[in-house]
């Protein structure tokens, strides 16, 4: 079984800033459930309609089944499963010397697990780890466990805006927001007073500067950016 995807649109972009990114797709929300698992997303709002597990060949039903069985192996076997992906990251690592880039990795594309994220930063401390995450009360409690190599980005959403910009306050975190816009164009220059960077241009988020607004364009169906709209977890520009 192998982990880590080798090729992906948003991800294949960091190779402008000289990186080779493989990122980890679990089944998130609660796509692993009727198998056995569990909600991976515990804080999801209603970017649950617009997740990218509908984007693309995400959505073919051989894509879903292998997420489902790496989640499942993630959550019965951890450390068989940390023994697949160390092998892969060396393999990456291996992959980006030769290439003369750097080798970096996003484990949860599609999931929401902090102790995931902090178990592959710490086992590889000359690899670059970053993440979304919309668990804002969790690394609140345990921010002094995100290794050095581990950028975090703080998504806020329609029900978490007020510890969102509590934590954004501190100086010590990159946020992201979602715009209600396809183009990247119409973002406002700042957001609630911090500078906002076209998130869609590059998947790099470890260049991305501490107290700086992640500008993200609203995808999906129209169904599902409409609900994203009326539910206010898509900001008007």
């Amino acid at each position: 079984m192998r982990l880590f995807t080798q090729k992906q649109a948003k991800t294949d972009k960091s190779k402008d800033d000289g990186a080779i990114v493989w990122p980890l797709q679990l089944s998130p929300a609660t796509e692993s459930v009727p198998h056995g698992g569990k909600n991976t997303c515990p804080e999801a709002s209603s970017c649950t309609e617009a997740c990218l597990k509908y984007a693309g060949m995400n959505v073919m039903p051989t894509h879903v089944a292998a997420r489902v069985r790496k989640t499942l192996l993630y959550l019965n076997e951890q450390e068989e499963f940390h023994r697949l992906a160390n092998k892969e990251l060396e393999a990456l690592k291996r992959k980006a010397a030769r290439e003369g880039m750097m080798p970096a990795t996003r484990p949860n594309t599609l999931s929401d697990i902090p102790q995931l994220g902090i178990r592959v930063a710490s086992d590889h401390p000359d690899l670059q780890v970053y993440d979304y995450t919309k668990r804002l009360k969790w690394w609140k409690k345990h921010s002094d466990k995100r290794p050095d190599n581990y950028a975090v980005v703080l998504s806020r959403s329609e029900t978490n805006e007020d510890l969102w910009h509590e934590l954004m306050s501190t100086g010590e975190w990159a946020g992201a927001v979602v715009f209600d816009t396809d183009d990247p164009a119409n973002f406002p220059a700042h957001y609630m007073g911090y500078p906002v960077e076209n998130g869609d241009a590059s998947d790099s988020r470890w260049k991305t500067p501490k107290g700086t607004v992640v500008g993200l364009t609203l995808k999906g169906t129209n169904k599902a950016k409409q609900e994203a709209r009326d539910s206010g977890f898509a900001v008007p520009c």
